[in-house]
């Protein structure tokens, strides 16, 4: 039985060699290919983790700037009221037409009562009396007193006139100042919120940064990521919330160059406007338009970082 399968083996010996080769490279193909495939899926893996972090931590800081911005705006919008305050302009103008009510209703009592005085007058002399005269066969004291009062009315008359002019040429201030500080508070609140936007991503990306390079470092070791070198550049906790501190600078300081930039430009542009004079919606857009370049002419841009951040040595 040997022998035959010996003789077999011998026979067929070139044919069983190729077959052997065939499968043994099948074989370690097969093995090296599914090595690959692992590691393929670990790279991809790997990969898919790296991606979902940052998307995770991009989510993340986007929610942290929305919530540092929405915590910072009550108090720089309160000190934008207070600086650019249009309501004491309106409490103001509201004030001066309750004085002229007033004295427009004493006008009408007054006018009532010569009226009825010159009724009465007129009653008497259909009576065929005449009224009563005093010793120096003149008129009575009413009548002297009639006659003083319609002598003293053209002065007292023009006195209001003048007076009425005043409070006209006072409104007509007061409109313009309403004008001029609402378009001016407007811009100050669109410029100041999308500085502070800025600001607030810049600074919370840049310590976001260093921290999700540490995380990433520490998870991944080896070759596959060589970011230990920039970790050198790192602020340390302390100097992260100084860093976070320095929007006090704008809220409180900066803002104020910014406003300064805004009122000039808003007064010249929005000055030489009639305040009865109709505004398309194009119109206005040129209007904030030609406002925009003239801040730009004034230069915002030279002076963005004096607004943004401290310099110098200033505390």
């Amino acid at each position: 039985m040997f022998d035959s399968a010996w003789g077999f083996v011998k026979r067929h010996q070139r044919k069983l060699i190729i077959t052997a080769g065939v499968a043994g490279g099948l074989y370690y193909s097969g093995k090296l290919l599914l090595g690959r495939i692992t590691e393929m899926q670990a790279a991809s893996a790997k990969e898919r983790a790296a991606k979902d972090n940052i998307r995770r931590r991009f989510d993340q800081n986007q929610r942290d700037c929305l919530f540092t911005i929405m915590s910072l705006l009550p108090e720089l919008s309160e000190q934008v009221l207070h600086e650019v305050d249009v309501e004491k302009l309106i409490t103001e103008l509201r004030a001066i037409h309750v004085p002229q009510r007033s004295a427009t209703s004493s006008q009408t009592i007054e006018k009532a009562h010569n009226a009825e005085t010159r009724e009465g007058n007129n009653v008497w002399s259909e009576n065929g009396e005449r009224p009563a005269q005093n010793k120096d066969g003149g008129p009575n004291s009413d009548g002297e007193d009639n006659a003083e009062s319609a002598s003293g009315a053209e002065p007292k008359e023009q006195q209001e006139v003048q007076a009425e002019n005043v409070t006209k040429r006072t409104k007509l201030e007061i409109w313009e100042d309403i004008k001029i500080q609402s378009f001016t508070r407007t811009l100050i609140a669109v410029y100041s919120e999308s500085l502070l936007t800025i600001l607030v991503h810049v600074q919370l990306s840049m310590v976001g940064r260093s921290t999700y390079l540490e995380s990433v470092v520490g998870k991944y070791t080896g070759d596959d990521v060589a970011l230990e070198g920039r970790l050198s550049s790192r602020l340390s906790p302390a100097d992260e919330q100084n860093f976070l501190m320095l929007s006090w600078w704008f809220i409180n300081r900066g803002w104020r160059q910014l406003m300064e930039l805004i009122s000039e430009a808003t007064n010249h542009c929005i000055g030489q406007l009639a305040l009865k004079e109709r505004v398309s919606h194009r119109e206005l857009g040129a209007l904030f338009t030609s406002i925009h370049n003239r801040v730009r002419e004034n230069g915002l841009v030279q002076d963005l970082p004096a607004i943004l951040l401290p310099l110098g040595d200033e505390n």
